[in-house]
C-alpha cells in the first residue's frame, strides 16, 4: 500500500563531536594563547609607557633650569644646548638607578642628540620622533647588551614630547612648544618575565578549563550516544515489524476475493489490490467513482454535502447494470485531509439469485392458493354430495304412507352420511398426499379420497377408505375402491 520505511542510518555522533570538539578545544586553545600573549605584549608597553611618562615629568621639572631653554639663556652650544652637562647627569643619574632605566635621551627637534646618559651618540628613529614631536608617545621594542654567555635583555625606547614650561609654573603644559623629544629606554625583561608567567597561567587554567569541559561534554554525549543507539534498535526493530505487518497486510489484500481501494480527498485513486485491478485494471491517479463505476459524480458524500465519504455501507448500480456493494471508512492523514478506504464488492450474481427466490417464492405461493381453492373445491363437492343424500333422505322421511323400515333405513342413511362428513373433516389427508382430478367449467378439485401411486406410475390410487352406503330399496352406491388411471 505505500513504499518501505526506509531504515534510520546510524549517525557517529560520539566520534563527530569528539572530533569536531577536540578540533575547536585546540583552535580555543591557540586563540587564547594568541590574545593573551597580545594582551601580555599590550600591558608591558601600556606599564613601560605610564612608567617613562612620569620620570620624564620628573625630568622635566628638575631639568628647567638646567636645560637651556629658547629666549631665556644663551650659553654655550647656542640655541637649546645645556648650561651645565654634570648637573644634568646628576638629575639624571638617579632615576636611571631607582626607575629602573637604561638611558636617557635628549634630542633636538630636528633630531639632533642633545644629550646622552651613556655618552654614546645613537642616532633617533625619525618617525618616532617626528610623532612624539607631534604630541604623541611612541615606544619601539629593543635589546640591551649582555655579558657573554647570557641572553640579551628586553627593553622598550618611548618617545615623549619634551614642552617648555613657562616660568613660575609648577604644571607640566599639556601643550606648548616642545623643545626636544625625550628618548628613554627601559629594561623591561623583568616586566616581561612576570606577564610571560601570568600569560601561561592564564592559558593554562584556560587549557585545563576547556579540558574538563570536553571530558564532561565527552561523559555527557557518550551516553546520549548510547541513549541514541538503543533507541536506533528499537526503531529499527519497529522497522522490520512494520515490514512484516506490512507484507501481511499485501498479502491478505492481495488474496482477499472483495477489491480494496485506497482514495484520496479529491476521490482519486491511490491503492488498489488485485483483485480489483484484475476487474477493473490499473485505475490509479484517476477518479474512482469514473474510472470504476462509470458515474459523472461522486457516489458518496452527495446527501451531506461532504467531499469526503464517511462511513457508510451502501449498493450500487451503474449504468452498465452491474451492482456491487460499498464499504467505506475515513482514514485521516497526518496534514488534516481525509482519505477513504473502501471495501468494494460484486453482488450482480446474489441479486440474480435474490431475484430468482423472490420469483419462486410468488410463484410458490400462487400455487398454494390454487391447492387451496382446489381442495376447497373438492370439500365442496363432497360436502355437497352427503347433504344432498340426507336433503333427499329426509324429504322421503316427511311423505306420509312411508313404511316403519324405510324410515328404519333412511335414518340409518342419514346417519352413514353424516359419518362419512366426520371422517372426512377429521381425517383430512395432506394436500400432497391426495389426488386432482377435473371438476367442471374448467376448474379442476382435490379429491380427498385419491392418493398418487407414487414414483413407480402417474395413475392414483382409491383411498382404502370405505364409507359406502345402502341405497333406498335394497340397492348399494357403487363402492369407490376402484382404480383410475
Amino acid at each position: 500500500m505505500s513504499p518501505a520505511p526506509t531504515t534510520p542510518h546510524p549517525f557517529p555522533l560520539f566520534r563527530y563531536f569528539s572530533l569536531t570538539t577536540l578540533v575547536a578545544m585546540v583552535v580555543g586553545a591557540v586563540a587564547v594563547a594568541v590574545v593573551v600573549g597580545r594582551l601580555a605584549s599590550r600591558e608591558v608597553v601600556t606599564r613601560s609607557e605610564a612608567h617613562v611618562a612620569r620620570v620624564a615629568q620628573d625630568l622635566t621639572y628638575e631639568l628647567s633650569h638646567t636645560l637651556l631653554f629658547p629666549g631665556r639663556n644663551q650659553g654655550e652650544g647656542g640655541e637649546g644646548a645645556l648650561a651645565d652637562r654634570q648637573a644634568v647627569q646628576r638629575v639624571v643619574a638617579p632615576h636611571i638607578t631607582f626607575a629602573d632605566l637604561a638611558t636617557v635621551r635628549i634630542y633636538r627637534p630636528d633630531g639632533t642628540l642633545l644629550y646622552s646618559s651613556d655618552g654614546e651618540p645613537v642616532a633617533a628613529d625619525l618617525p618616532a620622533l617626528a610623532r612624539a614631536r607631534a604630541g604623541a608617545i611612541v615606544s619601539r621594542p629593543t635589546t640591551l647588551s649582555a655579558p657573554p654567555g647570557s641572553e640579551p635583555r628586553r627593553a622598550l625606547t618611548t618617545y615623549l614630547p619634551l614642552y617648555e614650561i613657562p616660568a613660575g609654573s609648577r604644571q607640566l603644559p599639556a601643550g606648548g612648544a616642545v623643545l626636544g623629544v625625550y628618548a628613554i629606554t627601559q629594561d623591561v625583561t623583568d616586566l616581561t618575565l612576570r606577564l610571560a608567567r601570568t600569560r601561561d597561567a592564564i592559558w593554562l587554567l584556560a587549557a585545563g578549563s576547556m579540558a574538563a569541559l570536553y571530558l564532561v561534554l565527552l561523559g555527557i554525549v557518550r551516553r546520549a550516544a548510547r541513549h541514541l543507539a538503543a533507541d536506533r534498535q528499537e526503531i529499527v526493530a519497529g522497522h522490520h515489524a512494520l515490514v512484516e505487518q506490512r507484507d501481511r497486510l499485501d498479502t491478505i489484500l492481495a488474496n482477499l476475493q472483495e477489491g480494496v481501494a485506497l482514495y484520496d480527498s479529491d476521490h482519486r485513486v491511490v491503492f488498489m489490490n488485485r483483485p480489483l485491478v484484475e476487474r477493473f485494471g490499473d485505475c490509479r491517479g484517476e477518479l474512482c467513482y469514473q474510472a470504476l463505476f462509470g458515474l459523472a459524480r461522486p457516489c458518496c458524500g452527495e446527501s451531506t454535502g461532504e467531499r469526503t465519504c464517511g462511513k457508510s455501507w451502501f449498493s450500487l448500480m451503474t449504468p452498465k447494470g452491474e451492482t456491487y456493494e460499498l464499504f467505506t471508512t475515513p482514514v485521516p492523514q497526518p496534514d488534516g485531509r481525509c482519505w477513504t478506504l473502501e471495501l468494494v464488492r460484486d453482488i450482480g450474481e446474489r441479486v440474480c439469485l435474490e431475484r430468482e427466490r423472490v420469483a419462486r417464492g410468488e410463484e410458490v405461493e400462487r400455487a398454494r392458493q390454487a391447492a387451496v381453492a382446489q381442495l376447497l373445491v373438492g370439500l365442496n363437492h363432497e360436502l355437497n354430495n352427503s347433504l344432498m343424500g340426507i336433503l333427499t333422505t329426509l324429504h322421503v322421511i316427511e311423505q306420509e304412507g312411508v313404511a316403519a323400515a324405510v324410515r328404519t333405513e333412511a335414518a340409518a342413511r342419514v346417519r352413514g352420511e353424516l359419518e362419512r362428513m366426520r371422517v372426512l373433516v377429521t381425517h383430512l389427508p395432506g394436500i400432497t398426499e391426495v389426488g386432482v382430478i377435473d371438476y367442471v367449467g374448467g376448474v379442476s378439485m382435490v379429491d380427498p379420497w385419491l392418493v398418487p401411486k407414487g414414483p413407480q406410475g402417474g395413475g392414483i390410487a382409491v383411498a382404502s377408505l370405505d364409507l359406502s352406503v345402502p341405497e333406498l330399496g335394497g340397492e348399494r352406491r357403487a363402492d369407490r375402491s376402484t382404480t383410475r388411471t
